[in-house]
């Protein structure tokens, strides 16, 4: 199997591809084609970690390049007999399969006798696949930080490209929306003000980026400026989806009040985990899972550095526990 390789830019994972590599031409043995992967979202074609809201389709797309001076061909056979879609948490762990995912899983690298050849010629790239929504084939309940698996197989071969992808409250990913709607040469004097030595951002300027950080921070969305792109990315967020200690209907809550820190992981903040919050109605059922489940769990004695875990207090944000700063005293 071939690993995946990618490059990175900072904080940011540049855009999402596999390096090329070599495939037998069809009717030829000989290793001679280079071909790169590639996956992205619709609704952010050239983003290589995009932001949707919660709820929001997630409609991804993917191409092969043909990057070498030859035509190169290879099989079409459907795209879910070559192609297996994994939707993965922080831990590596898949999401859950709605029906129609298993349905289509259960194809892959099933090609029931058709295998077809593709073509594609030198230098081009073939982006005839995908279109399909990742929302309708796995069980995406709960914001945090995704990563999108698309396996393809060919002549034998399987490869991999992966995909960050932030799923973001409805309001956290409106405010991200709003932060970058500023002129974007502006907000560049503001984050880069030594690109610019003639020139200084206007107090508007940076009123407009400090409330909407502000805002996305109290949802416990943290973001940087990325100079090239010219737009404010999402590098961090306090929400632990897949955590096996918190379970979803445990953080539903009415008010702040209703809302308890727990760890969100077997270290927590104090030993180099994460933390998150929930329901004060569910903390026995929390402690006994946690016993049941970390009790031989190893931690290193280091204070985390994760957001969720830096001057945060429990909130009840659209219905269930996350996180917020709290209000400073005057």
């Amino acid at each position: 199997m071939l690993s995946p390789i990618f490059r990175q830019l900072g904080f940011l994972l540049v855009f999402s591809t596999v390096s090329a590599f070599s495939i037998g031409a069809v009717g030829d043995s000989a290793k001679t084609a280079n071909l790169s992967l590639h996956v992205t979202l619709a609704s952010a074609p050239g983003d290589p970690a995009p932001a949707v809201a919660l709820g929001e389709k997630m409609i991804f797309n993917f191409e092969l390049k043909n990057t070498s001076s030859k035509p190169q061909t290879v099989r079409h056979c459907g795209f879910w007999p070559n192609h297996r879609v994994r939707l993965l948490a922080d831990d590596e762990t898949e999401l859950t399969l709605t029906e129609k995912g298993r349905t289509t899983r259960s194809v892959w690298g099933d090609c029931g006798g058709k295998n077809a050849p593709w073509t594609i010629p030198a230098g081009e790239t073939d982006n005839t696949e995908g279109g399909y929504d990742l929302t309708t084939l796995f069980e995406i309940s709960d914001p945090g930080r995704y990563t999108l698996a698309v396996d393809w197989r060919d002549h034998g071969q399987t490869s991999s490209v992966r995909l960050p992808i932030w799923v973001l409250p409805k309001a956290a990913k409106q405010a991200l929306d709003r932060l970058n709607s500023w002129d974007p040469e502006e907000l560049d004097v503001a984050q880069r003000p030594g690109a610019y030595p003639q020139r200084a951002a206007s107090g508007e300027t940076n009123g407009w980026i400090s409330s909407n950080q502000e805002f996305l921070n109290d949802y416990g969305v943290y973001v940087a400026w990325d100079g090239p792109a010219r737009k404010f990315k999402v590098v961090s967020s306090i929400y632990a989806p897949n955590s096996r200690l918190v379970k979803r209907d445990e953080q539903r809550c009415s008010s702040d009040a209703d809302c308890v820190a727990v760890k969100a992981d077997c270290c927590g903040c104090t030993a180099g985990g994460r933390g998150t919050s929930i329901a004060k109605t569910k903390l026995e059922l929390y402690k006994t899972r946690f016993a049941e489940q970390c009790s031989s769990v190893a931690c290193v004695a280091v204070m985390s550095s994760h957001a969720s875990c830096i001057g945060v207090v429990p909130a009840c944000r659209d219905g269930f526990c996350a996180f917020r700063h709290p209000t400073p005293k005057k």
